[in-house]
């Protein structure tokens, strides 16, 4: 014989029941939805890398042509005067011994 207290819990056990299929439900669904966002955090971070990576290497290109670009006037400057070349480059030598010894006076 059922007793009502038997049909109570049935019904309670079955309402339980439900709420944990239903929470496990949502759960699944959370998980679902965050494995999509991280792939497509991921899609977006290796976009990101690649150009940065291409941006580096415009960058550093830039670099290089500038740096050849100088030394190309150097050595033309040099050689229209020079004279006045040797004497910056012997000023620039003892302002740099100077402050070699000021550094390491200070040391001591």
């Amino acid at each position: 014989m059922n007793t009502l207290a038997d049909t109570l819990g049935q019904r309670s056990n079955r309402g339980v029941e439900g709420m944990i299929r239903s929470t496990q439900g949502a759960a699944h669904q959370a998980v679902d939805h965050l494995a999509d966002g991280a792939e497509h955090l991921a899609t977006h971070a290796d976009r990101l890398a690649q150009r940065s990576a291409a941006a580096l290497r415009d960058h550093t290109e830039h670099l290089r042509e500038r740096a050849r670009h100088a030394a190309d006037n150097t050595i033309v400057h040099i050689r229209q005067e020079p004279l006045k070349s040797v004497l910056i480059a012997g000023a620039i030598g003892a302002a740099i011994g100077a402050l070699f010894t000021l550094l390491g006076r200070s040391r001591h």
